[in-house]
């Protein structure tokens, strides 16, 4: 049976098993295609926090400097006046914002992983294998980064071979592009490596 998503407006098939479940559940057939659905339900959403040790680094050095300027203006007495109490209040509060930003969160829909033909495991393994990779492929953003890793496996220029787990490794000598596919179909990674690391699988 063809249906007409009500949401995108593509139209979907259902199988007769699949319509037979939904009766025998005593539910009604889906007005929605399983990608909108998905969609929907929060499938494809993840949030990503990234830690910036840079803005660990900026927080010590303003807050030793705020304690420093704190010391020599009340312990030592070496500085008078009102200066050093606002020198001291903006370091410690510049210490402050850095310290809040040491970790940021990004939410991701990875919707679009629909188009390809292989995924990976979950919508997470894909946000963190990008963010662990993206710079030693080559890759500025998360599709890009899916994309190229089908393009290794669907390459014909590619070699592949059977390793002990079952899994299934990909790998072109010309880019050294990598990818380990699982045995039950989805992508475990994609990153660069040598011709020896793919001999040594």
């Amino acid at each position: 049976m063809k249906i007409r998503c009500v949401q995108c407006g593509r139209e979907f098939e259902l199988s007769q098993n699949e319509i037979d479940f939904y009766y025998s559940k005593g539910l009604d057939l889906p007005k929605r295609c399983k990608s909108c659905r998905d969609k929907n339900s929060g499938k494809y959403i993840v949030t990503y926090s990234e830690k910036h040790n840079i803005n660990l680094f900026f927080f010590a050095i303003f807050l030793a400097f705020a304690v420093a300027v704190a010391y020599f203006d009340f312990a030592a007495h070496t500085f008078t006046g009102v200066l050093p109490i606002i020198i001291m209040s903006a370091s410690a509060l510049i210490s402050i914002i850095f310290l809040c930003c040491v970790k940021t969160y990004k939410r991701y829909d990875v919707s679009f992983s629909n188009k390809y033909k292989f995924n990976f495991y979950d919508a997470e393994n894909l946000i963190n294998h990008f963010y662990k990779h993206k710079d030693d492929v080559g890759c500025r953003d998360v599709e890009s980064y899916l994309k190229k890793a089908n393009s290794v496996i669907l390459d014909k220029k590619s070699i592949h071979k059977t390793i002990a787990n079952g899994d299934t490794v990909y790998y072109n000598k010309k880019n050294e592009d990598y990818v380990v596919l699982a045995r039950a179909g989805y992508i475990r990674s994609y990153y660069k490596a040598s011709y020896n690391h793919y001999l040594k699988q």
